[in-house]
């Protein structure tokens, strides 16, 4: 138990500060927008919603006790099934704790990183995000392919049909 909780707070932790260190870095340097190819580009961006700037033109006074609550509810929420959601937890509450902490902080969360790419000739721009947004995905995503406490789905929860009975 030890054990986990400590990996739980090592893996949060690097999430987080990775998370606000290149926040902090975008802040300071990206004054003008640099280009790394012609896919992505790095632009400074400050969220006053949720993800895709939902809620942004609600009132300041509503939203941020709003957004941040929402957030804390959800840290608590993935900390108690800490056991249940197991190897993607770090990257999910790491990055819930990035985001938070801008919200509470700035009142709203900075974004940085801008991706633009053409599928069969048509331009997809996917909104701003961050290294936290980025964490997030990457705890969904664990969640779907390992499942619950890091486990390989068995075969029979990947819709295999049963055995016949004898």
């Amino acid at each position: 138990m030890k054990r986990s909780v400590a990996a739980l707070a090592a893996g949060s932790l690097v999430v987080l500060v990775a998370d606000l260190v290149t926040k902090r870095w975008a802040e300071g340097a990206l004054v003008v927008p640099r280009a790394l190819g012609d896919a992505v580009h790095l632009v400074l961006a400050r969220n006053t919603g949720a993800a895709w700037s939902m809620l942004h033109d609600a009132p300041e006074t509503v939203r941020v006790p709003l957004l941040a609550g929402v957030a804390s509810l959800a840290i608590v929420a993935m900390v108690a099934l800490h056991r249940r959601v197991g190897v993607a937890l770090p990257f999910l509450l790491g990055g819930a704790l990035g985001n938070l902490v801008d919200r509470i902080r700035l009142g709203y969360v900075v974004d940085f990183i801008d991706v633009h790419a053409t599928w069969h000739g048509t331009p997809i721009h996917w909104p701003t995000f961050n290294v936290a947004d980025v964490a997030i995905c990457v705890g969904v995503l664990l969640l779907m392919m390992v499942g619950p406490k890091g486990e390989s789905p068995a075969p029979s929860q990947m819709g295999s049909a049963p055995a016949p009975a004898g």
